[in-house]
């Protein structure tokens, strides 16, 4: 369990334009704005200076649409609808020098691979472009979506790529297989995966937990849309054509469109952003909201997690970059795992759990629906699954890291969302109460 005792505004960066994105580098010491006046800034993360060679204005003629920090390397990748994707060699933070300059369509969104292998770029017309950043030449070019690409990532893996769109109402979502060999034009039919509504009123962000994985190549991606909510998605590359993109849940709280995301480095935590003026942060593993900050004044368009886990920074039309210090319950923090595959049930070694194990046994003719169907134990927090079943949550949690199935049908979950029960927990409890008087 993750909890978030208070947040503070511990900086706000002001701004001459509104700011489009926003992010952390690697290694903590570099913090990146780009702003619709063209401008890209650079800032020490720690001291939040701005860096004497910034503002960087030379590069775009037009509103900085995107930027990202590779993470192996000293990179740094910027696009705009001027049809220029810039990449920046930061080795030498004094005097950056372009590695190498990309021409294609109007701009929306780019990435690199997290081995830094590849550089992405998305378009208004729908296309995805990809670039190979040792050869410096155009391997594909992904074409499939219906409006432009607003959301681009590469499996942690660095062989797949997914992207999003938004516009015309639609919201969908593609898988491509991406390597060195050149293919320029990589058609529909040829993606691994594809969603044609993943998010209704289109797509506008997205990320992958840097912490979920299995050997077999599974990750979790979260995804934000039209649609004023946040989904998050299993994406593995050991399941069948068709079944290798699963929702696993959808987290309600938006009133407008949720225009950025980040998860921390650590996994334990994960912000959205919305044209609602505000932040979220929730606890990916349960999707339950954790914190809701309200410091802004006009639209969030995006958020980074720095690489120590401690601060946030977002950012919008307000015209100001806010820095957040999160204080957790650290207790809680240290002991939660930082993989979803290692997620075990905890051991019961409080004293109330013990009571309650003695008191609702078997010898006092516990009703079935007291027990978890996977630990056959009392359940403590009781939850529904999609299957319509209530298990004890981190049972069911543990389960879903290993089956997409349900324990009990052992059909398909359809999400992996779970409601708490309060109904059967009050039960429980009263049923507690009655037998130790």
């Amino acid at each position: 369990m993750v909890a978030i005792e208070s947040h503070d505004v511990i900086r706000s960066i002001p701004l001459k334009s509104d700011l489009n994105s926003v992010a952390y580098n690697a290694t903590n010491s570099l913090l990146v704005i780009c702003t619709s006046d063209r401008k890209v800034r650079l800032f020490d993360a720690r001291s939040l200076d701005e860096l004497p060679c910034s503002p960087l204005t030379s590069y775009h003629s037009y509103p900085v649409s995107c930027c990202a920090f590779s993470k192996s390397q000293a990179f740094l990748v910027t696009c705009a609808i001027d049809g220029l994707l810039v990449v920046l060699d930061l080795q030498s933070i004094s005097d950056p020098k372009v590695f190498c300059k990309f021409t294609a369509g109007q701009l929306k969104s780019c990435n690199f691979s997290d081995n830094c292998s590849f550089v992405a770029a998305g378009d208004t017309e729908g296309k995805v472009n990809v670039w190979s950043m040792c050869s410096k030449e155009l391997i594909h070019v992904c074409g499939g979506h219906s409006a432009q690409v607003t959301g681009l990532v590469f499996t942690p893996d660095s062989n797949w790529l997914v992207s999003g769109c938004s516009g015309m109402g639609t919201g969908d979502l593609w898988v491509w297989p991406i390597g060195e060999k050149r293919r320029l034009e990589l058609m529909p039919q040829q993606a691994l995966e594809y969603d044609s509504c993943a998010h209704e009123m289109g797509l506008y962000c997205m990320a992958f937990s840097p912490k979920f994985s299995t050997a077999s190549g599974s990750w979790l991606l979260a995804t934000g849309g039209g649609d004023n909510s946040v989904k998050f998605w299993t994406v593995d590359k050991s399941r069948q054509p068709g079944k290798r993109l699963l929702s696993r849940a959808t987290l309600q709280y938006h009133t407008y469109i949720v225009t950025g995301c980040s998860f921390s480095p650590d996994g334990t935590l994960f912000c959205s952003v919305s044209l609602d003026h505000t932040a979220a942060i929730w606890d990916p593993r349960s999707s339950n909201l954790l914190y809701v900050m309200m410091d802004h004044t006009r639209f969030v368009a995006a958020c980074s997690w720095s690489p120590d886990n401690r601060t946030l920074a977002s950012g919008g039309n307000d015209k100001q970059v806010l820095i957040w210090r999160i204080k957790r319950d650290t207790d809680l923090v240290d002991d939660a795992p930082t993989n979803y595959s290692q997620l075990t049930s905890p051991a019961a070694n409080q004293e109330s759990d013990i009571t309650n194990a003695i008191i609702l046994s078997a010898e006092n003719n516990v009703p079935d629906e007291f027990l978890c169907p996977i630990s056959h134990e009392v359940m403590k927090d009781p939850v529904v699954a999609a299957d319509g079943f209530s298990y004890e949550r981190s049972a069911i949690q543990t389960w879903v890291t290993k089956s997409h199935t349900s324990p009990i049908t052992n059909l398909p979950l359809p999400s992996f969302q779970f409601i708490p029960n309060r109904t059967l927990k009050s039960l429980i409890s009263s049923q507690t109460n009655k037998l130790q008087k």
